[in-house]
């Protein structure tokens, strides 16, 4: 009787254990229903100290009815914040169903509960990448439902390396980056979408070529492959990161180009009016110092052989002249080559010896440019352009210039020659270092001469 009666307390014990193990599976569940929000339901059946799988828990399926394998709550509006570690203490759960929810926020550590099966999270508001490795704990996993959230980056390559993955979407987010290849122990899989992502590459063999396999990849618009009939060839290659840079590059570097040749122009225009219109012949006959090449003004570029005839038909008239434009001696009012001498005291010479002169800039004045010229001899003289008294008869300048050829005084710089045309008259004195009105109101020296002023 004795072991009949001990019988019986075994069986009764045995018969309770289920029941109380249940009963320590629906603490971890209060626990994760107390984390979360709940907006469009409730889950008042969730009670500690109840039978998850007896008590008709809303949600909540179980393996032979005696241990949690299941959470699937759905359209019930859930936010905040998934404490997986709550989730640790159900040894058996193989099924996280929370589609259609509020969630948000990065996708959280799935991948300690190593057991899972089945991840499905479709049409909440999950953000942020995902680790290449986040699915490396997770052999088991079999359906994994990501779609219609707000993951970005790119597809983990641990996930693809799943052999018992059979589903798989992750259509409607923003994963970008080409798609990993899928592993070659995985002959299961069934149901890929991808679709409507910002995918691009290639698709990989491995999954382009798996037959009985349903795919969608349409959405990309930078993925190419046999499944969307896009030859990769003919679709533009490499990221459209690097390309935009590429172009950005090639801008910037025209626009330096144009800014760069834009400035040159200016410089070389700023130059040139400032070059005299003075030109200097034969460049053989340049002395050791610098000098600068001008160019000569039209008015001043004829046929120097037509000069000295005119100058020669001139000169026959002027009294005491003599207008051989051989390049001769000759006293005031001797000429050589369209150059009137009206002072010969440093020496004879002729428009073809001025204008072999090395010429250098002196500056602009009231009436018109001086040059300074070195001619071969070595002398060194000043040539003053005026072009503002086109007025002045030809005599009367003629008469003007002899008159200053016999000014003889300390502070008068005598004019030597002079060359006149109606649009342009040319003076020629002795050039005097450091006798400019600059150097006068602002140096040392205490003598100066001035220059004609006609």
């Amino acid at each position: 009787m004795t072991a009949v009666l001990f019988l019986c307390f075994l069986l009764l014990c045995f018969s309770f254990t289920p029941s109380l193990q249940n009963v320590s599976e629906s603490e971890p569940l209060v626990r994760f229903k107390s984390s979360v929000n709940i907006t469009k339901g409730d889950l008042n059946s969730w009670r500690t100290g109840t039978d998850p799988c007896n008590g008709k828990w809303f949600g909540i399926y179980c393996q032979k009815g005696q241990t949690v394998s299941g959470i699937h709550v759905t359209r019930l509006g859930l936010s905040g914040t998934i404490n997986i570690e709550d989730l640790k203490d159900l040894p058996n759960l193989r099924t996280i169903r929370l589609d259609n929810n509020l969630l948000s926020g990065p996708l959280p550590p799935f991948y300690k509960l190593p057991g899972l099966k089945s991840l499905l999270l479709s049409n909440n508001s999950f953000s942020g990448e995902i680790a290449d490795d986040f699915f490396n704990e997770t052999p088991q996993l079999k359906r994994v439902f990501l779609d219609n959230n707000r993951l970005s980056g790119k597809i983990p390559a641990s996930l693809m390396q799943l052999a018992g993955l059979e589903e798989l979407h992750m259509q409607g987010n923003q994963f970008s980056g080409e798609i990993p290849s899928l592993t070659d122990g995985n002959k299961v899989l069934k149901s890929l979408d991808l679709s409507n992502n910002d995918l691009e590459g290639e698709i990989p063999i491995s999954i382009s070529e798996r037959k009985n396999l349903e795919m969608k990849f349409e959405g990309n618009q930078k993925l190419c492959g046999s499944p969307l009939n896009i030859i990769c060839d003919e679709k533009p290659s490499g990221s459209g990161n690097e390309k935009n840079n590429t172009a950005k590059a090639i801008f910037m570097v025209i626009l330096f180009l144009l800014i760069f040749l834009f400035v040159v122009a200016i410089i070389t225009r700023w130059k040139k009016k400032r070059q005299p219109e003075f030109r200097m012949l034969g460049k053989d006959h340049l002395s050791d110092q610098e000098s600068v090449e001008v160019r000569v003004p039209d008015s001043i570029k004829k046929p120097i052989e037509s000069s000295k005839k005119r100058s020669n038909a001139e000169g026959s008239s002027k009294k005491g002249s003599s207008h051989n434009g051989k390049g001769g001696g000759g006293g005031p009012g001797s000429g050589m080559g369209d150059i009137i001498m009206v002072n010969s005291e440093k020496g004879s010479f002729g428009l073809p010896d001025l204008m072999k002169a090395a010429a250098e800039v002196l500056g602009n004045g009231s009436l018109g440019s001086a040059y300074k010229a070195v001619m071969a001899n070595g002398l060194s003289v000043v040539v003053k352009r005026i072009r503002d008294m086109n007025k002045l008869a030809r005599d009367a300048f003629d008469t003007e210039m002899q008159r200053f050829g016999k000014l003889r005084h300390p502070n008068v710089l005598t004019p030597l020659a002079y060359h006149y045309r109606r649009e342009e008259k040319l003076v020629v004195s002795e050039y005097m270092p450091k006798s400019s009105l600059l150097y006068v109101l602002h140096g040392t020296i205490q003598h100066f001469r001035f220059f004609p002023l006609i």
